[in-house]
């Protein structure tokens, strides 16, 4: 009796420490939840955190060249447009100029062949070869010429052939060596977000459509791209069956290009990164873009995984970010149809990216 009366103690005694371990247990996550949140309100409030003023839209103008427009800061004063040959230059420049960007819109003609270029290859030939590459301006091919050094300049250059094979547009800016390389550097930014404002009008490239997304935003995207769209939209190209390296000889659904679009909100772009990449965003990031003259940071990511994928943050204003994914297939094989690598595709579509 007395044995039984003691293993009963014993075993309520075992109950009621589980029953406190359980509760300081909860007591100890409860407590972690909280400085976590803490943590990703507070963490982006020191003095090394990434730190930009977008003045996007605030002091910008348009310009309008006929068949195409760009926006530009208002401190740019224009010197009017000047005829010469087949075409039309303008000149404009800041108040102590400084730093002057150049419009410049010719004829597709090529006087040497008596034909249009076959390119713009052709028509850029090989000045300032090895710092050439292309991207695309709405969704045409262009080619940009990074910065280089000049006579006593830093310039550099777009050039892109319009809509229906023309005009040859071209915007040309240049940096004064005078002021200092701070203010050189934020001088090719600025051309950099002038540049992601390049519009062609009432333009309609044969084959593809525009997508109006209710998060707010259009872009254009080829007719055979499929779209869902519920709390974030996702598009993506037909599918085709592959192996990957984690299907052990099945086969699955691959996409050879998709993009995925989220919003996000919040105070800043640092305390937005971390709630969308789980990390900070200072020192973890590949580099800085523009989408439609709006703020970018951006990282890739592809070691070991079935897509590669670059993912963007854009800064929209106003509390908002936008989260973009782009994915091309990695590591797949044995497919059913040939599998292309359509990034071209993918940064095709994101030139024609225009926020509300």
């Amino acid at each position: 009796m007395q044995e039984n009366i003691f293993l009963l103690v014993i075993r309520r005694q075992l109950v009621l420490k589980k029953i406190i371990t359980i509760l300081l247990a909860s007591l100890v996550a409860g407590l972690l939840v909280s400085l976590y949140f803490f943590y990703l309100e507070n963490t982006f409030n020191d003095v090394g955190s990434v730190v930009f003023t977008n003045t996007y839209k605030q002091d910008w103008d348009t310009y309008e060249g006929g068949s195409f427009s760009f926006e530009y800061p208002t401190y740019f004063k224009r010197s009017g447009v000047q005829l010469v040959g087949s075409g039309s230059y303008e000149e404009l420049v800041n108040d102590d100029r400084s730093q002057a960007l150049t419009v410049e819109i010719r004829a597709n003609y090529n006087n040497a062949s008596g034909k249009v270029f076959s390119s713009l290859e052709e028509f850029v030939g090989n000045f300032q070869k090895e710092k050439q590459t292309k991207i695309f301006i709405d969704g045409y091919e262009a080619i940009r010429i990074l910065p280089y050094g000049g006579e006593g300049t830093d310039s550099s250059a777009l050039y892109v052939i319009g809509p229906g094979g023309g005009p040859i547009i071209t915007l040309d800016f240049s940096n004064n060596y005078d002021i200092d390389m701070a203010e050189a550097r934020n001088g090719n930014r600025i051309f950099n977000q002038i540049v992601s404002t390049l519009r062609f009008n009432n333009f309609s490239m044969a084959g593809w459509r525009t997508y109006k997304s209710r998060l707010g935003f259009e872009f254009q995207m080829p007719d055979d791209f499929a779209s869902n769209e519920g709390g974030n939209l996702e598009i993506y190209s037909p599918t085709t069956k592959c192996e990957t390296s984690y299907t052990e000889g099945e086969k699955e659904d691959i996409s050879e290009a998709k993009i995925s679009f989220t919003v996000h909100e919040g105070d800043d772009i640092n305390l937005a990164w971390l709630k969308a990449f789980g990390y900070q965003l200072e020192g973890n990031f590949d580099g800085e873009a523009f989408f439609d003259g709006h703020e970018t940071y951006y990282f890739y990511q592809g070691a070991e995984m079935v897509y590669g994928r670059t993912a963007y943050l854009v800064d929209l204003g106003e509390g908002k970010f936008l989260e973009i994914n782009k994915y091309s297939p990695n590591l797949v094989f044995n497919c059913d149809q040939s599998i292309d690598n359509l990034s071209a595709i993918d940064a095709q579509i994101l030139s024609t990216l225009r926020i509300d």
